[in-house]
């Protein structure tokens, strides 16, 4: 393994804990992983990379802005669990699985924002809306909880039944 080339990637690798190969062993090893995220300033790197396997044009154009956008609007937020790990690299692998389901562009530019108007204070989906289309604004909206004082039953009962309503694309954003 070369942890360098894991480092720019952002990808993880498995290190067992235990030598010996008995079945308890082998059950603590198969869930023992270590992860090496980028540093934000990897992340715009990792971002221009990714922008190559997309088609040309507005498409591509709108994920790179989307993508910068969640990325300023997640600035020093960091994963639960997890030790400096930018919270932005959430949204980026859901775009990634949206993507690989056959997601439209508009339902990849919504699943790297669809945590913006949540969880990022001052945004709204009207900014969303402005900035990348009342298309890509819906979706966002579908798949966001807004009000927060719902117990999470509540919450998770709420949004159920808004994405039963929901167009395809913002049930692949929710997937992802």
């Amino acid at each position: 393994v070369n942890p360098q080339k894991l480092i720019a990637a952002g990808r993880s690798y498995h290190v067992p804990l235990v030598d010996n190969e008995t079945a308890a062993n082998r059950s603590i090893n198969r869930r023992t992983r270590i992860v090496i995220m980028p540093k934000i300033d990897q992340f715009y790197d990792m971002i221009e990379k990714e922008m190559k396997y997309y088609t040309p044009g507005i498409g591509k154009n709108l994920i790179k802005s989307a993508s910068l956008y969640a990325s300023e609007a997640h600035k020093g937020q960091f994963r639960k669990g997890g030790k400096n790990i930018p919270y932005i690299t959430h949204p980026v692998a859901v775009m990634n699985i949206v993507k690989k389901r056959g997601g439209s562009i508009e339902a990849q530019i919504a699943s790297v924002l669809h945590d913006v108007v949540e969880d990022c204070g001052g945004y709204t989906v009207k900014d969303i809306s402005t900035h990348f289309g009342t298309a890509i604004a819906l979706l966002v909206d579908y798949v966001s909880e807004t009000d927060k004082s719902l117990t999470w039953k509540e919450r998770n009962i709420r949004y159920i039944n808004r994405l039963k309503q929901a167009p395809r694309d913002a049930v692949i954003v929710s997937a992802g």
